[in-house]
């Protein structure tokens, strides 16, 4: 489990040579991106080009969602509301997001 998007260095993101390395081990399998702590990321367009990337190339069945609670060095800032906000603003795709949702399910409870 890649937590973090896999925290990609800005600019580059999706095309730092770290970030393709996550695309290739989870194309060999066993291998999944948790899309938590955007909040933690240089912005949100690069969390959304980042989430854009893991749903095209890795699936929702390779993406796990997750609260990042306890917001460690954000409590002040951030709720658990506001967690689930961006959630819902870089997976817009309701039908994705409820994929993503079920590969949580399989992947804890199985």
């Amino acid at each position: 489990m890649i937590d973090h998007f896999g925290r990609p260095p800005a600019p580059a993101g999706a095309e730092s040579e770290g970030f393709k390395k996550i695309l290739q081990a989870v194309e060999r399998g066993n291998t999944w991106v948790k899309l938590s702590g955007g909040f933690r990321l240089p912005g949100a367009d690069f969390t959304k080009s980042l989430a854009r990337t893991l749903i095209e190339q890795a699936g929702p069945q390779r993406l796990l969602w997750g609260s990042d609670w306890p917001f460690a060095a954000y409590e002040d800032s951030l709720t658990y509301a506001k967690a689930i906000a961006l959630y819902r603003d870089i997976v817009p795709d309701r039908a994705t997001r409820q994929a993503i949702d079920r590969t949580a399910q399989d992947f804890y409870f199985r």
